[in-house]
């Protein structure tokens, strides 16, 4: 996968009555849309101390994030907020220069896909496991009682008739 080569920033200046519907929005609307363009890296939204808030959204290349951010999608999604915000939205687009993650801590992408397929699988095989172990106790456990009580039976004294 190509390193990211795009980055868009919306400035948001949200009223603080409108805070609670604004994120809402964002959560539901937004970013669940957002998560289906083609050649969408991240998306993050930051809020500054001060509370003004940056939707920040980093693509494949440039044409990606232009073909959202023009699109009707991209029209409607800063229209959908116009009316939460206390100023009108800012948008800058800048080109990545430097794409860098801390590899040391992050397996290769493969790597983490088939560690992750190999833990399910040996979770669900514990738990079939497990499960076949429980009842396999669980018939021990009435086979004991069963013995148990034979045991007791034949400890008593037989009576005299």
């Amino acid at each position: 996968m190509a390193n990211i080569k795009h980055a868009v920033q919306l400035k948001l200046g949200v009223s603080t009555e409108h805070l609670d519907s604004f994120l809402q929005r964002i959560r539901g609307e937004i970013f669940s849309e957002l998560n289906d363009k083609e050649g969408l890296r991240r998306a993050y939204l930051l809020r500054s101390p001060e509370g003004d808030f940056n939707l920040l959204t980093f693509w494949n290349d440039k044409s990606a994030g232009d073909s959202y951010w023009a699109s009707d999608h991209g029209r409607k999604s800063v229209e959908s907020l116009r009316e939460l915000l206390q100023s009108e939205p800012s948008l800058t687009e800048y080109a990545v220069e430097l794409h860098e993650v801390n590899a040391r801590e992050l397996p290769l992408p493969e790597t983490a896909r088939e560690s992750i397929r190999k833990a399910s699988r040996a979770a669900s095989s514990n738990s079939k496991k497990k499960g076949r172990s429980n009842l396999n106790r669980a018939a021990r456990g009435k086979k004991k009682e069963k013995t148990k009580v034979r045991n007791d039976k034949s400890r008593r004294p037989k009576s005299r008739r």
